[in-house]
């Protein structure tokens, strides 16, 4: 028995839960490109049948992914591809659809479309803005609108910016 509780003891050297999102990151997410596309994504109306995500709904979806990360800086969108549909879904445990699609698809597809023209991370896109809008451009279900609004969370200019 005595064992048994000093097994559930946290360690004194154990690593707390990281902040939540809306504590670390109040109203962009500057610098990590991978919470800004998630949240670009999940702010977009879509559709008449489809409306666009609460805010706080918004924050859940992006703080369920920053947890994932165990609190870690997220601007590598090669952390978004590498995870399978089923995986990145279940992470984010969210079913809404933008265009007839699961969201997590859609920011899955942005990923991909920007890693293949060499954008992996803020940095890059800020580099670079044109280019990275023709690809984000590419992506079924995923608007102007949109796109301006991961440029406005990323702190950049942009001219679609919502």
């Amino acid at each position: 028995m005595l064992w048994d509780k000093l097994r559930r003891r946290p360690r004194p050297d154990a690593e707390p839960n990281p902040p939540t999102i809306a504590a670390s990151h109040p109203s962009s997410y500057s610098h990590e490109i991978e919470l800004a596309l998630i949240a670009a994504v999940y702010s977009a109306a879509g559709g008449e049948d489809e409306p666009a995500a609460d805010p706080l709904t918004v924050r859940v979806v992006v703080d369920r992914w920053h947890r994932h990360r165990a609190g870690k800086p997220a601007d590598s969108l090669s952390h978004i591809s590498s995870l399978d549909d089923h995986a990145f879904c279940r992470v984010l445990d969210d079913r809404t659809r933008l265009g007839g699609r699961p969201r997590s698809c859609v920011i899955q597809d942005a990923a991909d479309r920007l890693l293949e023209a060499g954008i992996s991370c803020a940095a890059d896109l800020a580099a670079d803005p044109l280019r990275a809008s023709r690809q984000l451009e590419q992506v079924r279900g995923l608007e102007a609108r949109a796109i301006g609004q991961l440029f406005q969370l990323l702190e950049l200019p942009h001219s679609t910016a919502a």
